[in-house]
């Protein structure tokens, strides 16, 4: 080997470690599936669910009056009214993940639709990313 090829030969290989110890310890970003076999041993793929954060365009048949969204007032069974639409987050109660934790449940079973827009405590309204999530409880509309 040439003496003057060495220092380029060194660089070369010194290139290619770096390129492979990348590799080998960069964090692998893949998507999880999940394969189910179906009675005539077909693979089905099910993959999981992305959140949208686009408010829902279907429109809901469903009206309720203000009483029949009061008996829905406790932890166990809530629902609130948001610009005039109903929407049961029961579920996003329980689960626990309200970033304003238990003062969710003041809107529980009331039917004042400003309760949403101005938040306690003098926080301001919901954010955009709010109003997003919360189209996924939509249940239906208030009656007038």
């Amino acid at each position: 080997m040439n003496s003057t090829h060495r220092p380029l030969i060194i660089g070369i290989l010194l290139v290619i470690a770096v390129l492979v110890g990348y590799m080998v310890l960069r964090p692998k970003q893949e998507v999880a599936t999940e394969s189910v076999s179906t009675e005539a041993q077909t693979d089905v793929i099910i993959e999981p669910l992305q959140a949208s954060t686009t408010p829902s365009t279907e429109t809901t048949t469903n009206s309720f009056t203000a009483a029949e969204v009061a008996t829905h007032n406790s932890a166990s069974d809530c629902w609130i009214v948001v610009d005039g639409d109903v929407y049961d987050v029961t579920e996003y109660v329980a689960d626990g993940t309200h970033p304003g934790g238990a003062e969710i449940l003041q809107g529980c079973g009331v039917s004042d639709q400003n309760l949403f827009a101005n938040r306690p405590r003098n926080e301001g309204s919901h954010s955009a990313e709010a109003y997003a999530a919360l189209a996924q409880y939509n249940i239906g509309s208030l009656k007038q």
